[in-house]
């Protein structure tokens, strides 16, 4: 490419950074932070719900394409892994594409995978955070605005809520990244 062809302002860096300038959001821009945290609490649950709609205070902006983790979920009055199904919990959330997880089982194909570390074995809620490792990838998001969130949380059979009935809750914990 001739560098004489190019506007001024990227003929200093041979048009190497021309990505900072073309292609770009056009609306709200938070140029001083590479990281955004969404913190996501489902409220105290009183049935066996495996699906959660749950709006947020306001929108969340993700300016840039972002990679999305998983940094922590928190849960109370949950199943112990007492047996082969409740080793782990599945969550799917509709709003980003889960299309980079793969398995040799269907019901596992396409879902994050949390391992669960409850062993509680008596009666008694208690508070659990699980997290097999630091920052679970989740996906990559294009830009956009995030005013709900659609999740399904399940064990491993799919259908089953991870908590036990009456009094539950979860917490969870998501970092974005940009990743250009």
């Amino acid at each position: 490419m001739d560098v004489n062809l190019l506007p001024p302002e990227f003929r200093s860096n041979n048009g190497t950074e021309i990505k900072e300038f073309t292609y770009q959001n056009t609306g709200y821009k938070n140029t001083r932070l590479s990281k955004r945290i969404l913190n996501i609490d489902s409220g105290q649950l009183n049935s066996n719900q495996t699906t959660f709609s749950l709006e947020l205070q306001e929108k969340f902006r993700i300016d840039k394409k972002s990679d999305i983790y998983l940094d922590s979920i928190t849960t109370y009055n949950c199943k112990s892994n007492a047996d082969t199904n409740s080793i782990g919990f599945l969550l799917t959330i509709d709003e980003f594409n889960n299309n980079n997880s793969f398995s040799n089982t269907s019901g596992i194909h396409n879902k994050i995978f949390i391992p669960n570390d409850s062993t509680n074995t008596t009666a008694t809620a208690t508070t659990v955070t699980h997290k097999g490792k630091k920052l679970n990838y989740v996906g990559t998001i294009n830009p956009t605005e995030l005013m709900k969130l659609n999740l399904t949380l399940t064990i491993l059979d799919s259908t089953t809520t991870i908590f036990n009935s009456g009094n539950s809750r979860f917490l969870m914990e998501l970092i974005f990244v940009e990743n250009e």
